[in-house]
C-alpha cells in the first residue's frame, strides 16, 4: 500500500487583496453543513455548495453520486506576447492566447493557483480535477487546440517576459477546442482542461510554478483567445481549479443485533445497526450481508437509509432470512461512490426459544404435603442445556440468581428442608441467547396439622 501524500502547500505569487475577495459562490440563505448539503445534492441531482466550508477563495461542493469539489480562484496571471506586449501585462483585464496575424505575433497566459486551499484533500483520494477560464473573443467558433502545460521553472508575475519564459513540460498536459465570442458563438463561455496530472504531479513532490496556456498552431486564428483575467472586474469569470475528490469510508464499527447480544440473535427479524464514518463527512450508509457459517453463503443483503457521518445506521431483516442455522452478519460503510475497504463481521448462532425449566426434588412432591418432614432434600431446576441462569425466588423472599453446573447440563441443585408449614419454590431460566422462558412453580407443605383436602 503506497502512503497517501497530502497536496503540497505551495503558494502562487500574490495579488493584493485580491487573494482576500469573496469568491462567487451559490446562493444560500442560512450556513449549510456537509450532511445537509449532500442530502439535497442526491435529492435534486446537482452539486450544491456546503457554505459553511466557504472561505474567502475556495468554495466546497457536495455532488450526487456522494463525491465532493473544491474549487479555488487562481491566485494570479499574466500574458505576453512577442509583439509590443512583450513584458508581463500583470494588470491587464484580460488574458490572450494565439495569434492574429498567422504567427507573427503569438501570445501565451501564464496562470497560478494557491493549493494550500486543498490542503487535507490526500492525493489519492483525487479522481479529477479542471482548470475553467472564461472565453470571450475566439478567432474562429470552431477553434484549434489550446494546451495547458505545467511549468517547471520559477517565476514571477512582474518579471515575465517573452526573453523571459520559464520552461514546462508536455506531461500531463491537456488541450481543448472549446470557442466562444466569434460571429456564430458570440455568447462568452468556459473553456476546461484537465488538470488530474498536473495536479498529481503537485502532490507527487513537483514545485507548484503554476500552468501556462498557448495554441498548440500559432500561424492560424482559430488558435487565438481572449479570456477573462484576476482584474476583469467580475471575479465570478476569473480562472478557477476544481478537484473532485472522495475518501472511502472506515470500516463500521459497533455492529451489533437486536433484539439479541454479541453471539446470539433471539429473532427471524432483528434489527442491525452499525456506526458509519466517512473522512470527507457528509452523510454515510451501511450495507448490510448476511452469510451462512456452514458454506459461507450469502443469504441476503440490503442498504440503510442514509444518516449523518458518525451516526448509527440501522436496517430490518425481513422474515424468511434467518431460519435458525448459524450467521455471519456483515457490515460496510457505503457513501454512494465508495465503500469501506472491508467491513465489520460478527457471528451469531440464531436462537428463538425460551428455555423451560422444571422443578423436581427428593423429598417433596409438587402439590403435596407431607407430615412428617424429611431430614434433607435437594431441590433440582432442570434447564436446556444452553441455559445462562436461573432466577430463584424461595417463599417470595428469598431472591438470588443462581447458574447452572459447569457440566453443560443446564441443572442446578440445591438443598432445602424447610420447617413445617407452606412454601414455594419458583424459578425462571435465561439461556445464553437472553430468552426468559416461563416461571416454574413448585409448592409443597410438610409438618401438622395437614391441611383440609
Amino acid at each position: 500500500m503506497h502512503p497517501r501524500r497530502t497536496l503540497p502547500l505551495v503558494a502562487a505569487a500574490a495579488v493584493g487583496a485580491l487573494l482576500t475577495a469573496a469568491l462567487p459562490l451559490a446562493q444560500a440563505s442560512t450556513p449549510t453543513d456537509a450532511a445537509t448539503a449532500q442530502a439535497a445534492a442526491r435529492e435534486t441531482g446537482s452539486p450544491v455548495e456546503v457554505v459553511s466550508a466557504r472561505t474567502a477563495t475556495s468554495a466546497t461542493y457536495a455532488n450526487p453520486d456522494g463525491s465532493w469539489s473544491r474549487t479555488i480562484r487562481a491566485a494570479a496571471d499574466t500574458w505576453i506576447d512577442s509583439g509590443s506586449n512583450k513584458a508581463s501585462q500583470a494588470t491587464s483585464p484580460e488574458l490572450r492566447i494565439g495569434s492574429t496575424n498567422s504567427g507573427f505575433t503569438k501570445a501565451r497566459s501564464y496562470l497560478t493557483f494557491d493549493t494550500a486551499a486543498l490542503a487535507g484533500i490526500p492525493s489519492t483520494t483525487i479522481s479529477s480535477a479542471a482548470v475553467t477560464v472564461s472565453d470571450f473573443v475566439t478567432g474562429s467558433c470552431a477553434g484549434s487546440a489550446i494546451r495547458m502545460s505545467r511549468v517547471t521553472a520559477a517565476w514571477s508575475v512582474t518579471g515575465l517576459t517573452w526573453a523571459k519564459q520559464p520552461a514546462t513540460t508536455a506531461t500531463g498536459s491537456s488541450t481543448t477546442k472549446e470557442a466562444h465570442g466569434a460571429a456564430k458563438c458570440p455568447a462568452e463561455g468556459p473553456m476546461t482542461f484537465d488538470a488530474t496530472a498536473i495536479l498529481a504531479a503537485w502532490a507527487g513532490g513537483s514545485a507548484n510554478y503554476g500552468v501556462q496556456l498557448k495554441a498548440d498552431s500559432a500561424s492560424s486564428s482559430a488558435g487565438f483567445r481572449k479570456l477573462r483575467s484576476l482584474e476583469n472586474g467580475d471575479l465570478a469569470k476569473a480562472a478557477t481549479l476544481s478537484v473532485t475528490y472522495d475518501n472511502a469510508p472506515v470500516v463500521p464499527t459497533d455492529l451489533a443485533v437486536a433484539p439479541g447480544n454479541e453471539k446470539y440473535i433471539t429473532s427471524t427479524t432483528p434489527t442491525l445497526s452499525a456506526r458509519v464514518t466517512d473522512p470527507d463527512g457528509g452523510q454515510a450508509r451501511a450495507h448490510f450481508q448476511i452469510y451462512t457459517q456452514s458454506t459461507a453463503s450469502l443469504i441476503w443483503e440490503d442498504t440503510s437509509d442514509w444518516v449523518t457521518s458518525g451516526d448509527v445506521a440501522t436496517l430490518d431483516v425481513p422474515e424468511g432470512v434467518l431460519t435458525g442455522e448459524p450467521v455471519y452478519v456483515a457490515a460496510f460503510a457505503d457513501d454512494g461512490k465508495l465503500e469501506s475497504a472491508t467491513a465489520q463481521v460478527k457471528a451469531y448462532r440464531v436462537d428463538t426459544v425460551a428455555p423451560v425449566v422444571t422443578i423436581t426434588a427428593t423429598g417433596y412432591t409438587n402439590g403435596g404435603w407431607d407430615p412428617t418432614p424429611p431430614t434433607s432434600n435437594t431441590f433440582t431446576l432442570d434447564g436446556p442445556s444452553d441455559t445462562a441462569t436461573f432466577h430463584l425466588v424461595i417463599d417470595g423472599w428469598y431472591d438470588v440468581t443462581a447458574y447452572p453446573a459447569a457440566s453443560g447440563s443446564g441443572d442446578f441443585s440445591f438443598a432445602f428442608a424447610p420447617a413445617s408449614g407452606v412454601h414455594t419454590v419458583q424459578a425462571t431460566a435465561t439461556d445464553k441467547a437472553g430468552n426468559v422462558g416461563p416461571t416454574a412453580t413448585f409448592t409443597f407443605g410438610a409438618g401438622v396439622p395437614v391441611p383440609a383436602s
